[in-house]
């Protein structure tokens, strides 16, 4: 398919399966746009038939039947591409956005199971030449895989990212991570130097950092952060003026519905609190416990 007009050209190939759950089979598209920014999308789809193992054959008996047709399953390979090259994101969201000009490359694979259960998956994301935001020069670097698991428990997904890794730069700020997200297994870490906000959003003052570090199980970990709030470009010592820093590490765990607790909840403490500011400060001397639903509770009767 082909087409143009005031400044648009799009070209595109698109194969069908009109039968199968998810028709598409393969796809090419190239879309330029009259303000010189393009896309460019690429889809691969194969599919690999198998039968699963026959039922064993029960020799005592003879019996004359029809051969018996196997149940099919199909093992799916999904590889694709899209391309963004000089993309105004005022284009699409209106006015109102800061400055922006964006080139985004993003690969990704997967394997699927009877074209709906995912198997596996890899993603990349990289954003750069000549990317900027808000006046400022922007590159980013995602990469992370999705794999299937089996659920530990009901509300467990039953998928777990791994090989995590996160570096998104603008100007002279960053923030990076990596690491794993799992029901069971978590090992993450987020690391935030801004120098200056008001490069993400105009009219935002000030600089911040933070350092989250999140490990352990739904059923059983604990998060710590380090923060600090630098309100002005050159800091103080004076209230509204001085920095603002925190410390803290919070513990606890998921607890999964059971006929005796119907209600999912997080149970867990701040572990540690600091907090200071000019000359103002804050320390938590014991440990606070801390009970999160997420869903209502029935009302506590107090007075009758």
């Amino acid at each position: 398919m082909q087409g143009s007009g005031q400044g648009l050209s799009l070209d595109a190939a698109v194969a069908l399966a009109p039968r199968e759950a998810f028709p598409l089979r393969k796809a090419d598209v190239a879309l330029k746009l009259p303000d010189g920014s393009s896309l460019d999308g690429r889809l691969d789809w194969a599919t690999q038939a198998r039968s699963v193992d026959a039922a064993p054959s029960v020799p005592e008996v003879t019996v004359i039947q029809a051969p018996a047709v196997l149940p099919r399953h199909t093992l799916d390979q999904v590889v694709g591409s899209l391309s963004i090259r000089r993309l105004d994101p005022a284009w699409l969201a209106g006015s109102g956005l800061p400055d922006a000009l964006l080139s985004v490359s993003a690969d990704f694979s997967a394997t699927l199971h009877d074209q709906t259960e995912l198997q596996d998956a890899r993603i990349r994301l990289d954003v750069g030449n000549g990317s900027r935001w808000n006046g400022q020069p922007l590159a980013a670097d995602i990469d992370f895989a999705v794999k299937a698991v089996s659920p530990a428990v009901p509300q467990d997904p039953g998928y777990r990212v791994d090989d995590l890794r996160l570096d998104v730069r603008l100007g002279e700020n960053r923030l990076s991570g990596e690491g794993r997200l799992g029901w069971e297994n978590t090992q993450l870490q987020l690391l935030l130097k801004a120098v200056r906000l008001a490069d993400f959003w105009p009219g935002v003052d000030g600089a911040a950092e933070l350092d989250a570090r999140l490990q352990g199980a739904m059923a059983s970990h604990n998060l710590e952060l380090q923060a600090r709030y630098d309100m002005g470009p050159a800091g103080g010592d004076v209230l509204g003026d001085a920095p603002v820093v925190l410390r803290t590490r919070l513990e606890g765990g998921y607890s999964a519905p059971t006929d005796a607790a119907p209600n999912a909840a997080w149970t867990g403490r701040i572990a540690r609190l600091e907090a200071s500011h000019a000359q103002v400060s804050l320390n938590a001397e014991q440990p606070v416990p801390l009970l999160l639903h997420p869903e209502p509770l029935p009302p506590i009767m107090c007075c009758r």
